[in-house]
């Protein structure tokens, strides 16, 4: 059709401004090489006006400024098209309108790159970054919200047959979680992730591409010319900002189905606890609820998104609720044996966490980790040998405290077995 003949049309223009450039260049150097020796600033700025006011240059220009509106309305023609094209790719679970989108703004942008004109290749690029941004952006939070009935929680995929005719406050509370499980559409999340990653290769193919077009030969230019390709780092940065907000408030809506494990902490007793091996009954019980509301999340997120979403609800919802345990108005209080519990409970959530995704989330529970070392000293002293402040010992264990010295006070202080004299005669 009509765009196909404007793709070859484009191609064709795109190689006569590369060879126009060319010559430019090769005319510059002839001249240069011509006037040769050391050149006044007033001659350089006259051989430069000629230059520019050569019968080519003029045409060159015209030419530009046709070939830029044109490139602009084949992409933006063919984005539109690929998104009311519709469809999935089954094995990577993302919308086929993904990779369609890419390859056409990777043709545009290589062709943009060819013609060696930076006023070409700074207005398409800056034009790419403008479609991901917005046209592109909105078709995607399109279809993350088209099933959604869950108002500004944004939910993807089969939901709005599950809540069709009932309340926005009832809907989560009157799901289940196998309901939820089978309902569940990851493409939308997916095609977030796909998209970020590949605004990043794009950007990082055109760079290859400006090496091989400049070949070094005009290193001003082409630093111009980089300049151009960084703005593809914003649309990077925009598409994965909105994933994360999406990510984060479906580990809002998933919380819910762990809460009552997440409460029962709260009734934890480790200031009577008995020296026992394993983790509490509660930690337990944590896992397993947190595992099966998982499971059908990760046959429809790819591995990038299911992690997020591990991370997201250790992040969000597992270390708020602990940290709160310790130091929370309603916190608990700690023998020695029930410290050693309370370590021996995070090592199973932090391994279980770690086990269900493909990156450890030990960084996610670095504040915690330290409340079960300053809960497991065997006096209060013994923080100097932890690396604080100027005090450590020399060959301490090197240690980047997270926590504040008010905070370290406030922890030690929730050890039943440990005076408060003790605990503010150290010089946190």
């Amino acid at each position: 059709g009509a765009a196909g003949e404007l793709d070859v049309v484009l191609d064709e223009v795109s190689l006569v401004l590369q060879r126009l450039e060319h010559f430019g260049w090769f005319i510059h150097k002839k001249a240069t090489a011509k006037m040769g020796g050391e050149q006044t600033a007033a001659q350089h700025a006259h051989e430069t006006q000629l230059l520019r006011n050569n019968i080519v240059e003029v045409k060159k220009a015209e030419l530009i400024s046709g070939y830029i509106p044109l490139e602009e309305s084949f992409m933006r023609h063919s984005v539109d098209k690929a998104i009311k094209g519709g469809g999935r790719d089954e094995d990577d679970k993302v919308s086929s309108l993904v990779d369609e989108v890419f390859y056409v703004l990777k043709r545009c942008t290589f062709r943009a790159v060819q013609t060696s004109s930076l006023n070409a290749m700074g207005d398409i690029i800056m034009y790419v970054n403008t479609l991901l941004v917005t046209t592109y952006k909105e078709a995607l939070e399109q279809l993350l919200s088209s099933t959604d009935r869950l108002g500004e929680l944004n939910l993807s995929g089969g939901f709005a047959n599950l809540f069709r005719g009932t309340t926005v406050g009832g809907q989560v509370a009157d799901i289940s979680r196998r309901q939820l499980g089978s309902a569940f559409d990851g493409t939308a999340y997916n095609n977030f992730q796909v998209s970020a990653g590949y605004a990043q290769k794009l950007h990082e193919a055109l760079e290859g591409e400006l090496k091989r077009v400049f070949g070094g030969g005009n290193k001003k230019d082409e630093d111009k010319a980089r300049e151009c390709c960084s703005e593809l780092t914003n649309a990077h940065q925009v598409l994965n900002k909105t994933l994360e907000e999406a990510i984060s408030r479906l580990g809002g809506v998933l919380e819910r189905f762990f809460s009552p494990q997440l409460q029962a902490f709260s009734n934890l007793d480790y200031e009577g606890a008995q020296s026992e091996y394993g983790e509490s009954l509660a930690v337990a019980e944590l896992i397993s609820s947190v595992e099966s509301t998982l499971e059908p999340f990760r046959g429809e997120l790819n591995p990038p998104n299911f992690d997020c979403l591990v991370m997201t609800i250790v992040d969000q919802v597992v270390v708020p609720h602990l940290e709160k345990l310790v130091l929370g108005r309603k916190s608990v209080m700690f023998s020695a044996a029930g410290a050693l519990q309370f370590d021996r409970d995070l090592r199973s959530l932090s391994s279980f966490f770690s086990g269900i995704a493909s990156r450890s989330v030990r960084d996610k529970l670095t504040r915690l980790t330290q409340m079960a070392i300053v809960l497991n000293l065997e006096e209060p002293n013994e923080i100097w040998e932890y690396n604080w402040g100027e005090q450590g010992a020399v060959g301490s264990a090197a240690l980047v405290w997270r926590l504040s010295a008010d905070e370290v006070r406030r922890v030690m202080e929730k050890r039943c077995d440990w005076t408060k004299e003790r605990i503010a005669a150290l010089r946190l």
